[in-house]
């Protein structure tokens, strides 16, 4: 079995690419509350790498893939406030481009899980929806209504992967 923490960036002031400081504080103090990884993977902007950083680890990659950094325009312009889980189900299951971009989603995952030794774990920073998305293409029949709100600031997913099948998934929420 291998596991993946899969984790939104933390807050910055938009339009800068960068944390702010409570960005930074929030990372912080999330980090404190982790494990070891035996890969930390990020997207390619700055702010998912930072992330990484300020939570104290080492990035042993920026995964150049758009999956996990760019959802595109016209499939996010689909989701409807309120951002939770379910809402986000709802374009998956309604929209083929949304469909098809959460299996891309999970289809990385899947590879970069196989990069890690049976029983490891890896960190991976991305961007919000793009881990809604792909937490619902991996449980299809799911309750999301149980799942909750879409995910705030370094909050998350942990997934088991036991051969090429997701079995678990935990909800990981920052108090």
């Amino acid at each position: 079995m291998r596991t993946l923490y899969i984790r939104r960036h933390s807050s910055r002031s938009a339009p800068d690419p960068h944390l702010n400081q409570a960005g930074v504080s929030l990372a912080r103090r999330v980090g404190e509350g982790m494990g070891t990884y035996a890969r930390v993977i990020t997207s390619m902007l700055p702010r998912a790498y930072e992330t990484a950083l300020a939570m104290g680890y080492a990035v042993d990659a920026q995964h150049p893939a758009e999956e996990l950094h760019t959802m595109p325009g016209a499939i996010f312009n689909q989701i409807a406030p309120p951002y939770t889980i379910a809402n986000h189900a709802v374009v998956v299951n309604s929209h083929p481009p949304a469909a098809a971009f959460a299996t891309k989603v999970v289809a990385l995952w899947r590879e970069i899980a196989q990069t890690i030794p049976n029983g490891a774990a890896a960190l991976i920073i991305l961007h919000g929806s793009i881990i809604e998305f792909g937490a619902i293409a991996c449980f299809p029949d799911a309750d999301y209504s149980a799942w909750g709100d879409g995910f705030s600031y370094c909050e998350g997913i942990s997934l088991h992967l036991e051969g090429d099948t997701f079995t678990t998934i935990e909800m990981l929420r920052v108090r």
